[in-house]
């Protein structure tokens, strides 16, 4: 039997910078979990920054990523064989950053996939020829894309593979016709969010219908749930493999998908298990005991809960119940000082629509805003103007 490790995000920060700098792979992640990692036969995890010492960031919305070139030492000795480089911060300090990335992966001998110097390049998949220690081999095809955010390539620019429902389907069934079994990484899904979307179920599924075996997404930063459909694994969410930032509910625990494959008369047979990984004290390990079953226990349980007709949009709605507000006071633009002061003491004091309501009074104005955002056309003009005015 071939066995595969896939984990998530892989970012080093200021409390490990010293133990990656140093390739101390012991120290991030304990004997036990280095073990099981060695003895694995293929490595995967998602590189969630570029690795550089040239502090030069984009412009984007939220924290631009930098890791110093230096940590490879660690990321090298975890071990790791294969990187995505498909993710919303690979391009954070410019197409340098993405550059020295992909130079420093290539002379430390790690495969990477999901970037290019434009769109043509960064959508190639990656085929791996994976030989387990009794000489089986298999052709592993993996196909990295991710949302949309401030990194992605086009066909003039360098960045990350785009999820796109007129490409990556079809990319993902020609990876199929010559693959034994095809793994999509997709970087997307709501973080902090324990279950899917109606829309990612859907988007998973279809990858599913076109051939792919297994399709995770790696960008939660939190562990989701799982189904099978027509025979796929899809997991909607890994939680962090390695990258400590914080601590909470969602950053303390992650989970490794443990693949198996073997061939049989001709067929490849699948075995997948999940062993649940914590946070202790700025380092990662295996969770044990109780620790470990509460983990599974709630995964299941999240994972059983989807399978039920009508949960994934139930549960989608009760949450942008929650989230509605702070996305359509954002969308309002400039605002003063007081006019901020008002609106946290309405939310916190009054009822959750009401700073909405303060700032689409009529059901007109809401609609007007449904429409262009929901209109093919008009996002399409509030996308290509807000760039113009950004110069990006």
């Amino acid at each position: 039997m071939i066995h595969i490790l896939i984990g998530a995000d892989i970012c080093p920060t200021t409390c490990n910078y010293s133990e990656f700098e140093e390739g101390n792979a012991i120290a991030l992640v304990g004997s036990e979990l280095k073990a099981a990692l060695d003895s694995a036969d293929y490595r995967i995890f998602n590189l969630e920054g570029p690795l550089t010492d040239d502090y030069v960031p984009i412009k984007k919305a939220g924290p631009n990523l930098i890791i110093p070139t230096k940590c490879i030492n660690g990321i090298k000795n975890l071990p790791v064989d294969f990187l995505t480089l498909a993710n919303n911060h690979i391009l954070d300090q410019g197409e340098q950053g993405l550059d020295s990335t992909t130079r420093i992966l290539n002379e430390a001998g790690i495969n990477h996939s999901g970037t290019g110097k434009n769109l043509s390049e960064a959508a190639k998949p990656f085929i791996a020829e994976v030989s387990g220690k009794n000489g089986e081999k298999i052709k592993l095809g993996i196909y990295c894309c991710a949302e949309h955010e401030f990194t992605i390539a086009n066909e003039n620019k360098a960045g990350a593979n785009p999820y796109d429902a007129f490409y990556s389907f079809d990319a993902v069934q020609n990876l199929k016709e010559t693959c034994d079994f095809v793994m999509v990484l997709y970087h997307g899904g709501r973080e902090y969010y324990r279950w899917p979307s109606p829309c990612l179920q859907k988007t998973f599924r279809r990858f599913a219908e076109r051939g792919a075996d297994l399709v995770i997404a790696q960008h939660t930063h939190c562990i989701g749930c799982r189904e099978n459909y027509k025979g796929a694994e899809l997991v909607y969410g890994q939680g962090n493999f390695l990258f400590i930032d914080g601590h909470d509910e969602f950053l303390d625990s992650g989970v490794l998908v443990s693949l198996g494959l073997e061939r049989t008369d001709g067929r490849i047979n699948v075995h997948i298990r999940y062993i649940p990984i914590v946070v202790k004290e700025n380092v990662i390990r295996i969770a044990g005991g109780a620790e470990k079953d509460s983990i599974l226990h709630d995964f299941e349980r999240r994972s059983n809960d989807i399978l039920q007709p009508g949960y994934v949009e139930e549960h989608y709605k009760e949450y942008v119940r929650t989230q509605i507000a702070h996305y359509i006071t954002t969308a309002h633009g400039h605002r003063t000082f007081f006019q901020k002061v008002v609106g946290k003491l309405e939310r916190s004091l009054l009822h959750k629509d009401n700073s909405v309501k303060r700032f689409y009074k009529t059901d007109r104005e809401k609609l007007g805003l449904l429409n262009f955002i929901e209109c093919e056309p008009h996002r399409e003009i509030l996308i290509a103007g807000l760039k113009d005015l950004l110069g990006i």
